[in-house]
């Protein structure tokens, strides 16, 4: 890798060159499937030709306005926002990147309610800026510690994909407890509802819905992080519409920018007040006519297409050649999935340090041309490909998974 750039992550695997659909090639000229759609950003693929043309007319009109001032492009976003979410009312806020919005919200959660707490998921994944660190996997190593910051496990999901009701209420009585001890001082709830970087998690929908009504009950707004559930990759627009709940704040970020920087804060309608918000916010990409043109073209390329159907049919075949997988091999456990958002826990004889085993069977994957990743300190593999992944290219996936687990030691 060069030493030019500054090794804030560890890089592994080819340099890449170009893609298409599905595909991505190195400076070698080797060919892989990308079953992450980038990270988890291109949902129409890579070198989408009408998302090249798109830009192509963006970049010959207009790329950015100040704060003050804001292009159609903006308002035409946000109207077609409010038709997708309209059990929300929804006003919505363009910036750049998820933790950006997530951020978002938490300010404007802690103005509206004059508190200073937030409750979120051990583990989750919202960010790296302060705020936002202090809320995901990283908190124990984050100063300075922000106070008031608590978190609630995640309920942990069993045969059926529901937990047993006598289990979810003590899941549901921990955020309560919470809630009776610093009530007055709660200002949000803070939730992914697929818990992805936790290890592919899916509490049920009940627990959502008792969680909401203890927020409503004690004026705690609640946010629901759909940066990679949202914006129809679990089969609707946003998982939300699933879950029988209407948040106060959807925060979504990476598909809905096609592969490009774009973020949104979906207010619920009821709080914005009628002469605006008392606490401003400026950001130098907020608002962008070139953002805002990426999420139009992407709200009306999914409908004219069908792509909720597609996306939900594609998602049922791929979790059925899963399931056949781990009928076949004690590797792969537990498959699971809602659309187009998948994963599956490793498992190996006389287990190694999972990091080991992921770092392995992941070599070992590449080697046969699929680019995959692994969450959940390597012990869950997490499959988010493209929108319009065939499903010859998911059997390709199956099919290389087959052989790495057929070997007696896949270590490279």
């Amino acid at each position: 890798m060069s030493d030019f750039l500054a090794p804030v992550t560890p890089l592994v695997g080819p340099v890449l060159t170009r893609g298409r659909g599905s595909y991505v090639w190195d400076t070698m000229g080797n060919r892989y499937l990308d079953c992450n759609a980038g990270q988890f950003c291109a949902i129409l693929g890579h070198s989408h030709p009408d998302v090249a043309e798109l830009i192509s007319r963006q970049a010959s009109k207009i790329q950015n306005t100040s704060t003050t001032t804001v292009g159609e492009e903006a308002l035409e976003a946000a109207r077609k926002l409010h038709e997708i979410t309209e059990e929300m009312d929804g006003r919505s806020v363009f910036l750049s990147t998820g933790a950006e919005a997530n951020e978002c919200c938490l300010r404007y959660a802690k103005h509206l309610t004059g508190r200073k707490g937030v409750i979120s998921f051990e583990p989750a994944w919202h960010g790296l800026t302060l705020g936002t660190e202090c809320i995901s996997l990283s908190r124990r190593h984050v100063k300075p510690q922000i106070p008031y910051t608590f978190s609630v496990p995640v309920p942990p999901v069993k045969e059926g994909s529901e937990v047993a009701g006598g289990d979810l209420d003590l899941y549901v009585d921990a955020f309560s407890n919470i809630v009776q001890q610093h009530g007055e001082e709660i200002a949000a709830a803070i939730f992914e509802p697929i818990v992805s970087s936790g290890g592919m998690l899916f509490p049920p929908k009940e627990y959502f819905q008792r969680v909401a009504e203890i927020c409503r009950r004690h004026g705690i707004l609640l946010i629901l992080d759909e940066c990679q559930t949202g914006f129809a990759r679990t089969g609707t627009w946003f998982y939300f519409q699933q879950l029988g709940v209407i948040p106060d704040f959807i925060v979504c970020g990476k598909g809905m920018g096609l592969g490009y920087p774009a973020s949104v804060v979906v207010f619920r309608g009821a709080l914005v007040p009628p002469d605006g918000f008392k606490m401003k916010l400026y950001s130098s990409h907020q608002n962008d006519p070139f953002n805002c043109a990426l999420v139009t073209f992407a709200i009306d390329w999914i409908v004219q297409h069908d792509l909720l159907a597609t996306i939900r049919q594609r998602g049922t075949y791929f979790l059925e050649r899963l399931t056949e997988l781990a009928r076949e091999f004690p590797l792969v456990q537990k498959p699971r999935g809602r659309g187009l958002m998948l994963g599956f826990d490793l498992v190996g004889d006389a287990l190694p340090d999972n990091s080991v085993l992921s770092r392995d069977f992941l070599a070992a994957l590449l080697k046969r041309g699929c680019l995959m990743q692994a969450t959940n300190a390597g012990r869950t593999i997490r499959i988010l490909p493209n929108y319009l992944i065939e499903t010859n290219e998911i059997d390709q996936f199956i099919d290389a998974v087959r052989e790495v687990a057929l070997l007696k030691d896949f270590s490279c």
